[in-house]
């Protein structure tokens, strides 16, 4: 466990504030009161922001440091500690390849096992109140090994003060380090890891929350993109039962629409690549071997693609079987953003977000690299049109993006939520479709092509509070978001946090209605369609959906590249000639060259 020093904390913490001139102030000799958790006594800090006052701990260890001899091992407990200590710094971001500003700002560490907790300063009057409703954040991009975490996560000060609830977020073991996987048992590889810290976090949580004004009883977990997978992982993992009581998954990916097993062969590549390339390959105890070497090499040795490092349904933490499973009796509150299929051709077909012409030639080009045979033509004329007919530009570019949406997050989060409804009755089970466009993301590169709506993260924009935020981190977002920005994100943290206090986003039934009723176990796949103005109801892309998966589904190729633009000998001859952040870099200035 690191060692905190309160003085250099607060040197640190003033000389940060002094250089971003950060208006949030921690106010001058007012530290909250003494908590005492399970593992030992912890004090946080008192912030003052243009929302009102939150109580803050940052950096609560939950588990040893994953280090040494603990590499690559199962979570274990953190060792408790007696004297007080000073949760008032951010811990090091795990191991990763740095990608974006937000990486390169932050340090690294595989002493990287911390939580934060952020509460409404209330709870520490003297009158105290009742314990409110968790809401536990599992950061996007943990299991692929692209860069996790987002500026968000420590400024969510709006939806805890709005909605009177206590905002958690954790670090995660990430790519190699938390998600290897190969195929061979005698190599000692554990998979999901990083799954198994979450676990142990809110283990922690569900410990110790009361003890912050929480209720135990009353935790709902939520992730956005990889993180919604790994929610969803935690609805049906044994491991996790009893520990929350609601998950929201937000733009959702692929698993539990595709009935193949793509991601273990390309998770064991990719693995077994990092192994070869740091020199472990012939080692009789690879482990062993793995655990002496520095972590910056095992990053500098990943191949040069995204999505590689997968969560898996192993039988470690996720069944192998996993529909097969009873899911944990818990709500769900699940959907997608449309038009996401825009993130998605950043590294697939980048060419769709161009202003330059689309002909029908340009988009069987695209389909045939998702598909093969005979279904290119089916996904042509399904989703854009024949040959003999007149389509506008426009039209292809819409199609193609729609087909992207569909197959990697819309119709994953319908087939999730008819899996889990099939299985659990009792429980509610809440599906929307986000259609608001923010005036600016979080990741410039979606910036490039406003028109084509939809970007990774944008709803845990809203749903956080971040366009009420002033002065935080590099930006003042409160200027970057507009009027209407704000009012989506008012009316997205009150549904999010009526889901979290009682299962259910809107107390009228009939405004957003359920896939089940409480007296029936027949299925209404209706989707609640989140816009700027009234909520409306939409049934017919579930409906879709479930109409066109095995149309969707049948003749992949290849399935096991299907997020990356190149096919396998193309993989193969870049991992040779350039480096990872070359790769992104390449297909960063393609999207930049074709926009100015």
């Amino acid at each position: 466990m690191k060692k905190f020093n309160c003085f250099s904390r607060a040197l640190t913490i003033s000389l940060v504030l002094m250089v971003i001139s950060w208006p949030l102030e921690i106010l001058a000799g007012k530290s909250t009161p003494v908590v005492k958790t399970k593992s030992g006594p912890v004090v946080g800090f008192f912030r003052s922001t243009n929302e009102g006052e939150v109580a803050q701990f940052l950096g609560i260890p939950y588990a040893k440091p994953p280090v040494g001899p603990l590499r690559l091992q199962r979570t274990k407990p953190v060792d408790k500690w007696t004297d007080v200590l000073e949760a008032t710094e951010d811990a090091d971001y795990c191991w990763q390849p740095r990608l974006n500003i937000h990486a390169k700002r932050r340090s690294m560490s595989e002493d990287c096992l911390y939580l934060n907790i952020m509460t409404p300063s209330k709870v520490f009057d003297q009158g105290k109140s009742d314990l409110l409703p968790v809401m536990f954040f599992i950061s996007a991009s943990g299991n692929y090994d692209l860069f996790q975490g987002h500026p968000y996560e420590n400024s969510s000060y709006p939806l805890v003060i709005r909605e009177n609830v206590i905002f958690v977020n954790m670090r995660y073991r990430v790519g190699f380090f938390g998600f290897p996987y190969t195929m061979n048992p005698d190599d000692g590889i554990i998979s999901n890891l990083g799954m198994f810290d979450q676990n142990m976090a809110m283990h922690w949580v569900k410990d110790n929350i009361k003890a912050f004004g929480g209720d135990p009883d009353s935790i709902t977990i939520m992730g956005d993109g990889v993180g919604a997978e790994m929610v969803g992982g935690h609805v049906y993992s044994p491991d996790a039962r009893g520990l929350f009581r609601n998950a929201i998954m937000q733009n959702m990916q692929r698993f539990p629409f595709f009935d193949d097993e793509s991601d273990f062969i390309r998770t064991d590549e990719v693995t077994n690549i990092v192994i070869d390339r740091v020199g472990c390959k012939k080692a009789k105890d690879k482990i062993a071997c793995l655990q002496n070497v520095k972590p910056e090499a095992i990053v500098s040795a990943y191949p040069d693609r995204s999505f590689g490092f997968y969560s898996q349904t192993s039988g470690e933490y996720i069944p192998v079987d996993l529909f097969s499973s009873p899911p944990n009796a818990v709500n769900v509150l699940i959907g997608y953003i449309e038009n996401l299929g825009a993130a998605r051709s950043i590294t697939l077909s980048p060419e769709v977000l161009t202003n330059d012409p689309l002909t029908l030639d340009d988009a069987r080009d695209v389909i045939s690299r998702i598909y093969e045979g005979d279904t290119v033509d089916k996904i042509l004329d399904l989703y854009i049109g024949s040959y003999t007919d007149e389509i506008s530009i426009k039209k292809i570019q819409t199609g193609l993006l729609r087909l992207l949406t569909d197959l990697f997050f819309a119709c994953p989060a319908y087939s999730f939520a008819k899996k889990f409804i099939e299985s659990h009755p009792e429980g509610k089970t809440y599906t929307f479709q986000f259609n608001h466009m923010p005036n600016s993301h979080t990741y410039p590169v979606c910036d490039l092509q406003p028109e084509t709506r939809g970007c990774y993260q944008d709803t845990s924009i809203f749903s956080t509070g971040l366009p009420f935020v002033a002065g935080e981190d590099i930006f003042d977002w409160i200027n970057v978001f507009t009027p209407q920005d704000r009012m989506v994100s008012e009316k997205t943290m009150d549904q999010w946090a009526n889901f979290a206090k009682n299962g259910k986003p809107v107390s009228d039934q009939s405004q957003w209605p359920s896939w089940n009723t409480p007296k029936s176990d027949k299925i209404n796949p209706i989707a609640a369609i989140l816009s700027a103005n009234e909520i409306k109801l939409d049934q017919s892309r579930a409906n879709f959906c479930f109409k066109n998966k095995e149309l969707l589904t049948s003749n992949l190729v290849p399935k096991l590249y299907l997020a990356d633009r190149y096919p396998l000998e193309k993989q193969r001859k870049m991992d040779q000639k350039s480096s990872y952040d070359g790769y992104l870099y390449a297909v960063y200035s393609y999207m930049a060259l074709q926009h100015y």
